[in-house]
């Protein structure tokens, strides 16, 4: 799981991007989030990210080291803030 960058999906299929390589399958995202680490949180209905991977992140959005920018939803703004900020602490 280490090399996951965040998982996005999109109707029944999930697309995990990792840092070699990207694959899909099909299932939903709230299951597939129970079995990731510590190190992974919700941004959106559509998408998950590995902490360890984001490079910036703003108010509305977070750039991935690869260049990816995705959204975080308005609903996910205040905990995703909270997430990162203590992170940063540690």
């Amino acid at each position: 799981m280490g090399d996951i960058v965040y998982l996005g999906s999109e109707g029944r299929k999930i697309r995990v991007v990792t840092q070699k390589e990207t694959f899909e399958f099909y299932g939903r995202l709230k299951e597939a989030a129970k079995r990731l680490s510590e190190d992974f949180i919700v941004i959106h209905q559509s998408y998950i990210v590995n902490t360890e991977y984001v490079f910036r992140y703003t108010y509305e959005m977070v750039e991935m080291m690869d260049g990816t920018i995705l959204t975080i939803s308005p609903a996910r703004r205040k905990a995703v803030r909270e997430r990162i900020l203590r992170e940063e602490q540690i």
